[in-house]
Formats: C-alpha cells, sequence, structure tokens
C-alpha cells in the first residue's frame, strides 16, 4: 500500500491488519531503517502491488 495523504505521504507498507469499526489500516513501513506499525485513514492509501507480489517483495528485501 502505498499513503497517500498526512504526514507519511509516498511512503509505502505492508498492509499487517484493519480497524473496520475505526476505519484504520495498520501498516507496516521502514522508517530509519527499522519496521513500525503506522495506523492511517483508509482513505488515504492507495494498493500498489497484488499481495502475493508485495510478499515476495518483502522476502527479497529481507534475504539482501
Amino acid at each position: 500500500m502505498r499513503i497517500t495523504d498526512g504526514a507519511f505521504a509516498g511512503i509505502e507498507g505492508l498492509l499487517v491488519r484493519s480497524r473496520p469499526n475505526r476505519g484504520l489500516l495498520v501498516l507496516s513501513v521502514e522508517l530509519l531503517h527499522q519496521s513500525v506499525a503506522v495506523e492511517v485513514d483508509c482513505t488515504a492509501v492507495t494498493p500498489i502491488a497484488p499481495a502475493a507480489a508485495a510478499l515476495a517483495d518483502r522476502a527479497r528485501l529481507l534475504a539482501s
């Protein structure tokens, strides 16, 4: 997912979980070489890759 609005606009992350009752998504993003969980409004993100491709990209990053 790519965050499109707010302080983290332009940052990409992996969907960890959703909080539909609050309209939020929890994404795992890389900041300062650390993975952190970020809650963002569900209207402030856009999908960037199918889940399988995103998982493959994550595995490739972890292997390097």
